[in-house]
């Protein structure tokens, strides 16, 4: 089994504030008062309903990445392996798991019984169909590629063991697993087209919950797997509403329909307090193990970002503790690298950077770009600095944020226009590495292995989208992968912090705290260092007591 520790694995998310997170003050899981198994013996029925910005990218589990994408794989359908509440790897699919001595051969034995919700068994032959199409660079499966990419080969003893052959030993081969959502063999080797598949609209899981149906821009609605192996959900229906704007997502929890929203800053300053609000609504607080930033493009198609004094300066410039102060109202922390402050593996010496604009511009200047025309805005080699910062169209938080920093580089000669652009286009964009900068956030893993943010191998294949390459980050990470001594991991990866912190591929932003209010009718939930979703059972095992359920089983049996 593994022990907690945070890392990163891409996730782009549609929100400025999230429900998954990590407890500052309880690196364990707890269960809430007033919400646990203390008010008696769970019963089915009732609907938990939720809201996020935009549609997710594609219900294709091997291709998802952004954060409602895998929230819907991992309740849809299994993964061979889970993180539970406290952190530990527990068996889903897989009743057990063995490691060769040299740990280059991890061996699955699954469990009998499973069935896809077509009726057909889960077999290891799904397994091993799902981690090809992970390795498989076609299948743009950005944020899972470099975890499988060091498999040499995948074998199918019978059809409930999966042995995984490894070209050398890899620190994090379990927990790759735990993010594989198994896809049906058998259903996606009808089409020939693996991304264009019915499946990527209408999937068939082997999961807690069933897909029913998918009404773009308004809402995705699921329904309790009444045959799972583990038993079905107490809930009948997990309802995912797309509701854009923060303001009208707080309206339609105070008009009672949504039961649970993750608030902005202003929203829990101004609107979540009082009486009413308070006997309706639970308040959880709890620090996200989530990073907001920029990223840089470095791939030589722009002139600004391939020196990193250039890098440097755009992070001095930018005034980050006063952003959080005003915007976020303290609700959040300065970030100094990717890894947080709560991680075993995170680097007390790598400070941030302060706010010095007078750095920046003795940076610039090094670099080359002067105001050489008195225009208010540096040039070199007769190009103004002048370029665009691409963001998501996913809420005020990112608006407030673009159109600050925009003003902090105006005042140190830089010219920064504002690209917001809808979710998928956004994806798109950075997929295909056709920006200058983008601001984006990183939902992190349980392990601190950046390998797929930073090594030079992921340029193309992987989420490397700002075209950093460094042989001493490379030769770094690939140490990373191969130690399995804590203490000597913990040496690599500070190291790859204090680098970053020099290089600034990213400016570092913040690491928030996710303000959730959530009716208080539901128990069984617990906050665990993933938050309230992302680790088993999870959701699964939320429930309501009869008397308190909005929509029990009596009304909607003719659903």
């Amino acid at each position: 089994m593994t022990a907690p520790r945070w890392g990163v694995r891409l996730v782009l998310l549609l929100a400025a504030v999230l429900g998954t997170g990590c407890s500052r003050t309880e690196p364990a899981s707890k269960a809430l008062p007033g919400t646990g198994q203390e008010a008696g013996a769970p019963v089915t029925g009732d609907w938990l309903r939720i809201a996020y910005q935009a549609d997710p990218q594609s219900l294709n589990f091997v291709r998802a990445q952004d954060n409602l994408g895998k929230l819907l794989a991992q309740y849809i359908s299994d993964t061979l392996v889970q993180y539970d509440a406290r952190l530990q790897i527990v068996g889903r699919l897989a009743e057990s798991w063995s490691f060769s001595p040299d740990h280059r051969v991890l061996t699955f034995h699954m469990r009998r019984g499973a069935r896809w919700q077509d009726g057909e068994p889960v077999t290891s032959a799904d397994a091993a169909y799902t981690a090809e199409r992970i390795r498989d660079p076609r299948s743009q499966a950005l944020s899972r590629y470099s975890v499988f990419e060091p498999v040499e080969r995948i074998e199918t003893p019978d059809e409930w063991t999966l042995r995984v052959t490894y070209r050398e030993p890899f620190a994090t081969e379990l927990d790759a697993w735990t993010d594989a959502p198994l896809i049906p063999r058998h259903l996606y080797e009808k089409e020939r087209d693996f991304l264009d598949n019915p499946q990527s609209r209408a999937p068939i899981g082997c999961g807690p919950f069933r897909f029913v149906s998918w009404k773009e821009a308004q809402e995705i609605v699921l329904e309790a797997n009444e045959t799972y192996w583990a038993g079905r959900p107490y809930l009948d229906r997990f309802i995912i509403k797309i509701i854009p704007q923060d303001s009208t997502r707080m309206q339609a929890l105070q008009l009672g329909e949504i039961d649970y929203l993750s608030m902005t800053p202003q929203q829990v300053v101004a609107e979540a307090k009082g009486p009413e609000f308070e006997k309706r609504f639970r308040r959880l607080t709890y620090t996200l193990p989530f990073l907001f930033y920029i990223g840089w493009n470095m791939d030589g198609s722009n002139p600004f970002f391939t020196d990193r004094r250039v890098r440097q300066a755009m992070t001095y410039a930018l005034d980050r503790p006063g952003y959080l102060r005003t915007v976020w109202h303290g609700l959040a922390v300065p970030a100094a690298t990717h890894i947080t402050p709560d991680s075993w593996a995170y680097a007390t010496e790598v400070k941030p950077y302060r706010f010095d604009p007078d750095k920046a511009r003795r940076l610039l200047d090094e670099a080359g770009w002067r105001d050489s025309d008195g225009d208010g805005v540096r040039d070199k080699d007769g190009r103004p600095f002048a370029f665009t910062l691409l963001y998501a169209a996913t809420g005020k938080m990112n608006d407030d944020m673009a159109a600050s920093f925009q003003e902090n580089l105006r005042q140190v000669g830089v010219k920064m226009e504002l690209a917001k652009v809808e979710f998928k286009t956004f994806m798109q964009r950075l997929q295909g590495h056709r920006f200058e900068a983008s601001m984006s956030s990183l939902n992190l893993d349980p392990d601190p292995d950046p390998y797929d943010l930073f090594h030079s191998g992921q340029i193309r294949s992987g989420s490397n989208r700002v075209s950093y390459s460094n042989p001493e980050m490379d030769r770094l990470c690939e140490e990373g992968r191969r130690e399995f001594d804590r203490e000597a991991r913990r040496r690599i990866y500070a190291r790859i912090q204090q680098l970053l912190s020099e290089e600034q591929p990213f400016t570092f932003i913040s690491h928030p705290t996710v303000n959730v209010a959530l009716d208080r009718r539901f128990r069984g939930v617990e906050i665990s260092p993933l938050g309230l979703y992302l680790f088993w059972p999870g959701m699964a095992r939320w429930w309501v007591p009869e008397a308190e359920q909005r929509f029990p089983r009596s009304r909607v049996e003719g659903r």
